[in-house]
């Protein structure tokens, strides 16, 4: 069976933009995750994310606009059914409405699925137009903050001072502490924390407070990146409902705990690993995310060399004995497989 061959790939490598030497050292170290090829290419140095627009936009014939060009007002995206999140998981912003035809700039042209959805939920025609996704997350970033800021920020506003009185106390009855960890601002708060980092396919979270600020980390593809964090004077707030959901003791504050939570969202069973380290300015706290629906993966994909693979192949067929996964930490142990 032939090899499907991404489109991108075909069109770069026909218009000269890449070459076979470079997508083979991405197929061989694993680079490309089954996201966007283009981003991929783009975020590991391989092509300019002007030139890839620039190609595609050539070859499909799509306009390829900059974040100036966008409309500077008008957007129509209060009232219509999307929201930051999907915007930004999808890295699509709404452009302008002519008649019953929505214009979207997307990043990814061959996201037809997100497309298709917009279509239906919107009950209009879509057309696309080329953009960054740099200008796309800036716009998103723009807009969300003119009109009254972003999910985080709105729902840190939601919680007042005198609402966090006593969780930085070690006076306070354990009841109270618990109490206040569990309004429904605070809750809503960490369950948009830990949604964001699934939908942005996240393996971990990590949550580390400062002197004067609270540093907020999703680890994607191995790489930590830096999030809108919520103010410094929520850490207790957030740290001490993460123990709820995990059953830790939050009236311990002077040692170590691990602690595990499962939980179903956006419609996903998710377990995680729980983490909590006492510092100097407050607690600190990793979650590492094991989504069950997505770890399964079959032998073939996990990157083994072809005589590695058949060995394997053929010691699982046995009918006795048996084979020892180990490796640090984050190394992929917990990732079943199925058989071939």
């Amino acid at each position: 069976m032939l090899e499907k061959i991404d489109p991108v790939e075909r069109i770069l490598l026909r218009h000269q933009k890449i070459t076979e030497k470079a997508l083979s050292e991405v197929k061989a170290n694993n680079l490309h995750t089954g996201n966007y090829l283009g981003k991929t290419l783009a975020d590991h140095g391989y092509i300019h994310t002007q030139t890839l627009l620039e190609t595609l936009s050539t070859e499909l014939r799509l306009p390829y606009i900059k974040k100036e060009k966008y409309p500077k007002s008008g957007l129509p995206v209060q009232g219509m059914a999307i929201t930051e999140t999907f915007l930004r998981e999808k890295i699509v912003f709404p452009l302008q409405i002519k008649g019953d035809t929505l214009i979207l700039a997307v990043y990814d042209p061959f996201d037809l699925y997100t497309i298709e959805d917009l279509k239906v939920s919107l009950g209009k025609n879509i057309r696309i137009v080329l953009s960054s996704e740099q200008d796309i997350l800036e716009s998103i970033e723009t807009y969300y903050r003119e009109e009254g800021g972003s999910a985080m920020n709105r729902m840190v506003n939601e919680i007042q001072d005198d609402d966090l009185h006593g969780l930085d106390s070690l006076d306070e009855s354990t009841e109270h502490i618990r109490g206040m960890a569990s309004e429904a601002p605070v809750i809503k708060l960490v369950n948009h924390i830990i949604s964001e980092a699934i939908e942005a396919r996240a393996s971990d979270i990590h949550l580390e407070p400062f002197a004067d600020e609270l540093l907020l980390r999703y680890r994607i593809d191995g790489i930590l990146h830096e999030i809108e964090p919520p103010p410094k004077r929520l850490s207790s707030a957030i740290t001490t409902r993460i123990k709820i959901m995990s059953k830790l003791d939050i009236s311990e504050r002077r040692l170590p705990q691990d602690g595990r939570i499962k939980l179903k969202i956006l419609g996903k069973d998710i377990d995680m690993r729980v983490s909590t380290l006492p510092t100097l300015h407050g607690g600190r706290v990793v979650m590492r995310i094991l989504d069950r629906d997505n770890i399964v993966l079959d032998l073939s994909q996990m990157g083994f060399p072809e005589k590695e693979l058949k060995q394997i192949e053929a010691l699982i067929q046995k009918p006795y004995g048996k084979l020892l996964v180990t490796g640090p930490t984050g190394s992929g142990k917990t990732t079943p497989s199925t058989p071939p």
